[in-house]
């Protein structure tokens, strides 16, 4: 008897890549104002530029995304009788993540024009059950070996979503969708397979020279 598990937790921040609209502000720019404050349009008659660490700005941006994995191995041999031999062996892997997101107005990704503020949640499984029975014997120049076996494999994925813009308040980040005013979405998925499997093997060797099988 085995078995093996490995279990990851994931919490990761990602932001949005800064560096198409650095490479668009003129070189003259001031970064900041006098008050230290960041300036939001750095390049004088450039309202369209802007800086690009407008997302530094606490509480404009977020993009978090949680996730659990657990993936599993296990086995069993056993002999019944002897040159009897059953085994069994499972796989399973299990996947759930959330990714949350929120663009304030005066963002990169939204440029002044609105906000915008989604969650999705995707839950996986997928696993594989086989069953194998092997009888082996030999007796005198002759030698049999008869496999028989079972496979079991199912997939399920499950995919939630939604978002929209023009929030009601920063503060509640990516948890208040329904303060959306505009432009909502809704979505969700579902994908489900499942494939069962049986086979069998005989082989009979002769006198250590002659082979023949049969599947």
């Amino acid at each position: 008897v085995g078995i093996n598990s490995f279990y990851t937790y994931r919490d990761q921040n990602k932001r949005y890549n800064p560096m198409n609209m650095a490479n668009k502000i003129p070189p003259i720019a001031k970064a900041y104002d006098d008050k230290g404050n960041i300036n939001i349009n750095p390049a004088p008659g450039y309202s369209s530029m802007y800086s690009p660490l407008v997302d530094e700005v606490s509480g404009v941006w977020k993009d978090n995304v949680r996730s659990n994995r657990l993936f599993m191995t296990g086995y069993v041999n056993a002999e019944f009788i002897k040159n009897l031999v059953f085994k069994s062996d499972i796989g399973i892997d299990i996947n759930n993540s959330r990714e949350g997101e929120f663009a304030d107005k005066n963002t990169l990704t939204n440029l002044g024009v609105h906000t915008t503020s989604s969650i999705e949640n995707q839950n996986s499984y997928k696993y594989t059950w086989e069953n194998t029975l092997t009888y082996n014997k030999k007796f005198g120049k002759h030698e049999f070996t008869g496999l028989l076996g079972s496979s079991l494999s199912a997939y399920n994925y499950e995919d939630a979503s939604g978002g929209g813009q023009n929030q009601a308040s920063a503060t509640t980040g990516f948890y208040d969708l329904r303060s959306n005013s505009s432009s909502i979405t809704i979505s969700s998925s579902l994908i489900e397979n499942q494939l069962e499997s049986y086979f069998g093997r005989l082989n009979y060797k002769y006198n250590d020279r002659y082979l023949f099988q049969a599947s």
